[in-house]
């Protein structure tokens, strides 16, 4: 991890202006703006965690639709990136660590970030997810599909699961998952799957 976060640490005023939402097709804006409405009108309370936020770009949509929008990730450089250009509520945190209270949230949103984390990695952040999630709480979430790890021009690895054994961790850990999708990205097979908390 040590490589992810001083690679992402680095590029954080890039990366943000890059993956910006004026800098995505209009289809890919719509595409993303939909599921992150979707995630919102699923969930009953106020306060929400984008778990690895990145430069904030979803924790400041989340925030703009009136929601308690909190941003946590471990790249001291994406945090202070998403702190100098946003409004909501912003630490430098390990997912598999979250220094919050339990039932602390309402929605989880975790989106392309599972994929840095190898299988024990994987099973200390759904469990860490599921005790600051509220019962009845939501947690969304991404993860590549496949097996072993590989690597992108950027030189990190991305760890690759079985579809089976995500959804087991995720039930093990209270997590239940209620809708899911397979889609396509990077040349890549990544699961897309809504929780709700048991």
């Amino acid at each position: 991890m040590d490589d992810v976060r001083n690679y992402y640490s680095r590029v954080s005023e890039e990366y943000a202006r890059n993956q910006s939402f004026r800098e995505m097709p209009d289809a890919a804006e719509e595409d993303l703006k939909n599921l992150l409405d979707t995630f919102l009108n699923s969930i009953d309370g106020e306060r929400v965690l984008d778990a690895g936020c990145g430069p904030g770009r979803d924790t400041e949509y989340m925030k703009s639709r009136g929601y308690d929008a909190v941003g946590v990730d471990s790249a001291e450089g994406m945090i202070e990136t998403a702190s100098e250009h946003g409004d909501a509520d912003y630490s430098h945190m390990d997912i598999r660590n979250l220094d919050f209270a339990d039932s602390s949230f309402s929605g989880v949103w975790c989106n392309t970030v599972m994929q840095f984390l190898d299988s024990e990695g994987k099973r200390k952040a759904i469990s860490e997810i599921s005790r600051v999630v509220e019962k009845d709480g939501v947690l969304y979430s991404t993860f590549k599909l496949g097996s072993g790890k590989t690597e992108r021009d950027d030189g990190l690895e991305r760890y690759l699961e079985d579809r089976d054994e995500i959804l087991r961790l995720l039930r093990k850990a209270r997590l239940e998952p209620k809708d899911q999708w397979t889609f396509q990205l990077n040349g890549m097979d990544v699961l897309g799957v809504f929780c709700r908390r048991r």
